[in-house]
């Protein structure tokens, strides 16, 4: 009997682990429903308003496709269910919002060559390693049979042998996540008065470009929002990775990196669209965020412009 004990043990570890997985999900959908709810009337302006772009298809995949996938469970097929929520789940989640985040990166630029080649090149390495990760990663499990006194819904399997792919990728989206973030930074105070002046910025200077640059401060806003929130999120899914590599839970975090993911999605595009509606940037100025010339930004009434010194090839 006392050989028995480990391997019961270790089940009814799998399954308290399994139902964490499984009400974090569904808080993770509770609270992407919430938003959807919020932001209905914005969003179907929004959505009516503008042009069919390619960044508007982005947003609408990230934004309902990601309440479907939350909102389905195939056990009827664990092996099957492993593949479909591999390449349904947080690696498709953050490669749509990455590449939203890339195309607002490249608009704030004029949509230079060599930020695009810097940009395109991290995205494409996040997005090829984070694939590939779960490929390797689903190929090296193996799926363990479900009865009927299985307590909880969902699907248990062993843990992958190897998990420095996983590691590696995780690693990959911090970073391409952090030059984006950077990349909006220095556009943001390449652009202030006070630096293109030759004058030291101060706090100040900061706090008063809201109303001297009110189209960029709030695209910087809503990147560093995204970056900050995305980072945390894949953060945490690190750490659970790391220190619960061995159990079901460390999935915990990633039913919460794909709301998150869908609910700053609708950040970037709405806010947007909120500000292109108080102040005149033109049609140009659609959800595809792009400035109405490559090498201006738009400033409020009775501001000068300024000139992007870091936009020519």
């Amino acid at each position: 009997m006392e050989s028995a004990s480990p391997p019961l043990s270790v089940m009814f570890m799998q399954i308290g682990d399994v139902y964490a997985v499984n009400i974090a999900a569904a808080g993770a959908l509770t609270w992407l429903v919430y938003d959807i709810v919020l932001t209905a009337s914005l969003e179907l302006s929004m959505l009516v308003r503008t042009r069919w772009t390619f960044t508007k298809v982005l947003y609408c995949f990230i934004r309902y496709y990601t309440v479907f996938t939350l909102s389905i469970n195939l056990t009827g097929n664990c092996q099957r269910w492993f593949w479909f929520i591999g390449y349904n789940g947080p690696v498709l989640s953050t490669a749509i919002g990455e590449c939203l985040l890339l195309i607002r990166v490249n608009a704030l630029y004029g949509y230079n060559r060599r930020v695009i080649i810097l940009t395109s090149s991290l995205y494409l390495a996040e997005t090829v390693l984070g694939f590939t990760t779960v490929a390797v990663e689903i190929s090296s499990i193996t799926v363990l049979p479900r009865t009927a006194a299985t307590p909880v819904p969902g699907c248990l399997a062993t843990s992958p042998p190897r998990i420095k792919l996983t590691l590696a990728a995780w690693i990959m989206a911090l970073v391409v996540a952090s030059v984006f973030f950077v990349l909006s930074l220095f556009k943001f105070f390449a652009y202030m008065p006070s630096v293109q002046m030759g004058k030291p910025t101060s706090f100040k200077d900061i706090l008063q470009a809201r109303k001297i640059m009110p189209t960029l401060s709030l695209f910087i806003r809503d990147n560093s929002f995204f970056f900050f929130f995305a980072f945390s999120l894949q953060l945490i899914n690190l750490v659970f990775i790391v220190g619960l590599a061995e159990r079901p839970i460390q999935q915990m975090g990633t039913a919460w990196l794909m709301a998150g993911y869908a609910v700053m999605a609708s950040r970037l595009m709405l806010n947007i669209r909120t500000i292109s509606d108080l102040v005149d940037v033109g049609e140009s100025f659609e959800l595809d965020s792009r400035f109405q010339s490559r090498s201006t930004v738009r400033f409020a009434v009775g501001i000068t412009q300024g000139t992007d010194p870091s936009n020519h090839d």
